[in-house]
C-alpha cells in the first residue's frame, strides 16, 4: 500500500496532475457514515479504536477506505453496513468521477 498524502484522480485536460488529499477523503467518509445513520467509533480507552477511518492506496489504483463504526441498535447490522458502503461509493463517484473505491467496514459497537 502506498502512503502518499494525495490520491491521484483523473485529469481529463491532461495539463497536469490532479489529486485529492487523504484528509478530504476522510472528511467525505465521516459525512457519509453520518448520513447513513451510523457514527465513526470513538476512542474510549487505550485498548479501543484509535483511528476510526483510514485511507490507503493500492498498487492497482484503488482507494481502500477502512472504517470502524458504531451502528444504531434499531437497524440490522448488515443493512447499515450496506448503506454505509453504498453512500461512500456513490458520494466518491459523484465528487471525484473516476477514483475507484473499496470500502471495508468493521462494526465495533452498537448504540
Amino acid at each position: 500500500m502506498n502512503t502518499a498524502i494525495y490520491l491521484p484522480i483523473n485529469n481529463y485536460s491532461k495539463l497536469g496532475e490532479m489529486g485529492i488529499s487523504r484528509q478530504a477523503v476522510l472528511t467525505i467518509t465521516d459525512y457519509c457514515v453520518t448520513r447513513a445513520g451510523a457514527s465513526l467509533a470513538k476512542k474510549q480507552n487505550s485498548f479501543q479504536v484509535v483511528n476510526p477511518a483510514r485511507v490507503s492506496f493500492s498498487k492497482l489504483g484503488v482507494a481502500v477506505i477502512s472504517v470502524d463504526v458504531t451502528a444504531p441498535k434499531d437497524q440490522p447490522i448488515a443493512d447499515i453496513c450496506s448503506k454505509i458502503q453504498k453512500e461512500i461509493s456513490d458520494t466518491m463517484t459523484l465528487m471525484l468521477d473516476t477514483l475507484p473505491v473499496e470500502v471495508k467496514i468493521r462494526v465495533v459497537g452498537v448504540s
